[in-house]
């Protein structure tokens, strides 16, 4: 999602306007969406190379041993599972996104 997005959907969270976030708060949405979505064992953060640019939903982590040019084959796939369902529905519930939501595995 983009950054704007996460900072509307913090901004709903505390029932403030986007306009109301000075600059340094408003690079801290992700921290504040945390502390509602942890507890439920999914988090957000920050991805790509520039802040303040995109932020994700992770759901599932686990060390990844791998090396360049390893065959496809040998690199173990993502399965969804419930905190991918969950992550959907909290998503959906609080406006940030109305339609299927794509899941990819980052490493």
């Amino acid at each position: 999602m983009t950054y704007m997005t996460a900072l509307e959907w913090a901004a709903r969270l505390r029932k403030m306007k986007v306009e109301d976030f000075s600059a340094g708060a408003a690079s801290s949405a992700p921290t504040f969406i945390n502390k509602f979505i942890e507890p439920l064992g999914i988090k957000i953060g920050f991805v790509g190379e520039e802040i303040l640019n995109h932020c994700m939903v992770f759901t599932q982590r686990a060390p990844f041993r791998g090396y360049r040019g390893m065959p496809t084959s040998e690199i173990p796939q993502f399965v969804e599972g419930e905190k991918e369902e969950l992550a959907r529905s909290i998503l959906v519930e609080h406006g940030v996104c109305f339609r299927y939501l794509s899941v990819r595995m980052l490493i």
